[in-house]
């Protein structure tokens, strides 16, 4: 086609007719003026290819493809773009940028680089697949150099393109095995790509989820989850630093990304407040009936008080022993925590930051999953069992479900107001137990079976609530149970 060889150069801007001396590329004369360069970006999940290779985005997002003149063989056509959605992705469009871009001209240094602005092409943009046109035109040289440089501004034409891709939610099917109906979708992806991750619902029927975009974290909020189906959703927390540690309470919503920052969200307000001081890395974070954030270590607990601005955190004992969990419900009441082999608590007021003595709650358990409603605890252990409290007093009785669902057991939520509680094995059935006092749990039953790509799952007295790897937020009510 007389087409050179394709120059797939990945510089951010332009650079002059430097010799490598640094370690840098070595930048010669492109050859002609005649074709295209190529800029993709893509806004979620899919890929860009081009129907001669050089381009295969992401991965290969630039691509030039000079002619040695226009009259050569298959100058006078264009260059093909084609869009691939991932599976569970649809296409979007096309859309492209005009702004300026420099480029490499024929010219000497003095006449670089040459800025032209970006081409705008008569194209199906919501086409799969498109085709941009070779051409040339007259860029901009640098300042200063208009004469010695009037016949070195002939270049490419440019394309910055951005392919961009939805999400294409899969449909979460009920198996019909619990006989109850599917999941009804609540809240739509926060943004496109989301993954839906912890979620929780706090005092007056707030719900909070983590997801992820991009390896990157968010925080969603639904102010209304009970209201009609489907509701808007509220991103509070655009995507950024990786949240590490993410633990919703009745009071608020505690959270440490990987940069090593703590922040904290009162339960119905959608402004994060920052903790003070040099926070540690937490194993687990809670929030207390007057706001205050606590961090458990792998061998402490820290805490941060809200009367303060949350300025300075305060060690209230070491020597802890290590786990991953922590409920606190007032700042002048008690500490719960879980170990290897118990249930523990600690007194808040009157802690001095020496070596901890904790109380045991509930012995020889392995708890994991620790969650609390207003009479009793809740925990998950190893070989699939559900276990509950008899109360939250020490020392109290533990009771385990008749039958486990799954060795695969994911996540355990609680119903604050009820003897309810529920559990996801395997991302695909949700189970449910009621607590019957002093004869324990009831049996295991299936709540709702057949489902694909459960993440999360958080509950009040009327519905159950799960984030789902689509992004998307669904709920089942609990009525009839």
């Amino acid at each position: 086609m007389g087409l050179t060889p394709i120059v797939a150069l990945a510089w951010a801007g332009c650079a002059d007719d430097s010799d490598g001396s640094l370690g840098g590329p070595v930048y010669v004369d492109p050859g002609g003026t005649h074709g295209a360069e190529i800029s993709v970006s893509v806004i979620g999940r899919g890929r860009v290819t081009t129907n001669i290779p050089g381009l295969d985005c992401p991965g290969d997002c630039f691509a030039k493809y000079v002619f040695a003149s226009a009259g050569a063989d298959g100058a006078a056509g264009a260059i093909s773009l084609k869009a691939s959605p991932t599976r569970g992705s649809k296409f979007k469009g096309w859309s492209f940028s005009t702004e300026p871009v420099g480029t490499r001209g024929r010219g000497p240094a003095n006449c670089n680089p040459v800025v032209r602005a970006g081409a705008d092409p008569s194209v199906d943009t919501k086409a799969l697949e498109i085709e941009l046109p070779y051409g040339e035109t007259a860029g901009i040289v640098p300042t200063g150099q208009e004469g010695p440089c009037v016949d070195f501004n002939k270049v490419p034409v440019v394309y910055s393109v951005t392919a961009t891709f939805d999400v294409d939610p899969p449909a979460i099917v009920d198996a019909g095995n619990d006989g109850g109906p599917p999941l009804e979708a609540l809240y739509t992806t926060p943004t496109v790509g989301a993954v839906g991750r912890e979620i929780g619902i706090t005092q007056g029927g707030y719900l909070y989820w983590h997801f992820t975009s991009g390896g990157q974290s968010g925080v969603a909020y639904g102010s209304n989850p009970r209201g009609v189906a489907p509701q808007t959703v509220q991103q509070i927390v655009a995507p950024g630093s990786a949240i590490t540690v993410f633990e919703v309470d009745a009071y608020g919503v505690a959270y440490q990304t990987n940069l090593g920052a703590i922040s904290v969200i009162r339960y119905g307000s959608t402004t994060p407040s920052t903790m003070g001081g040099s926070p540690p890395t937490c194993a687990a974070l809670a929030v207390d009936t007057s706001y205050n954030v606590y961090c458990r270590t792998t061998s402490t607990i820290v805490q941060w008080l809200a009367s303060s601005g949350y300025a300075t955190p305060t060690v209230l004992y070491t020597a802890v022993p290590s786990g991953n969990d922590l409920h606190v419900e007032s700042a002048s009441g008690s500490m719960t925590f879980s170990s290897t082999s118990a249930i523990l608590s600690l007194p808040i007021l009157g802690a001095s930051g020496a070596d901890a003595s904790p109380t045991t709650v509930v012995s020889a358990v392995g708890a994991n999953s620790l969650e609390a409603n207003f009479s009793r605890f809740f925990w998950l252990e190893s070989g699939g069992y559900v276990y509950a409290s008899s109360s939250k007093s020490a020392p109290t009785t533990s009771y385990d479900t008749d039958v486990p669902p799954s060795t695969l057991f994911r996540h355990l939520a609680e119903d604050k107001n009820s003897a309810s509680f529920f559990w996801v094995a395997s991302s695909s059935a949700i189970y449910h137990a009621y607590y019957f006092g002093g004869t324990g749990p009831s049996a295991t039953q299936p709540f709702r079976t057949g489902l694909s790509g459960v993440n999360g799952m958080t509950a009040d007295n009327t519905y159950v609530y799960t984030s789902h790897s689509d992004g998307t937020i669904r709920r089942a009510n609990v009525s009839g149970l």
